[in-house]
C-alpha cells in the first residue's frame, strides 16, 4: 500500500459540505481508501479580502498499488 495527502479547501457556497462531498467523492474511487481525515480549519482569504473565508482540510488516503498518482490525480 502507498499513502498519500490531500489538501481540501473550498469558500464558495457551503464549504464544509463541499469537503464532505470532497471526502466522499474519494473514497469511490476504486483502490482509493480514506484512512484518516483532520479537522475542519477555516482561514482568512490571502491577498483578496472580498471574499468568504475557507475551510480547509487534509486527507490521508491509502492506495492499492495498482493506482497510480495521475490516477489519483484525476
Amino acid at each position: 500500500m502507498k499513502v498519500a495527502y490531500i489538501g481540501l479547501g473550498s469558500n464558495l457556497g457551503k464549504p464544509e459540505e463541499n469537503l464532505a462531498q470532497a471526502r466522499h467523492h474519494i473514497q469511490e474511487i476504486q483502490g482509493v481508501a480514506l484512512s484518516k481525515a483532520s479537522p475542519l480549519y477555516h482561514t482568512e482569504p490571502q491577498g483578496f479580502s472580498d471574499q468568504p473565508w475557507f475551510c480547509n482540510q487534509v486527507v490521508e488516503v491509502t492506495l492499492e498499488h495498482s493506482v497510480a498518482p495521475l490516477q489519483l490525480l484525476d
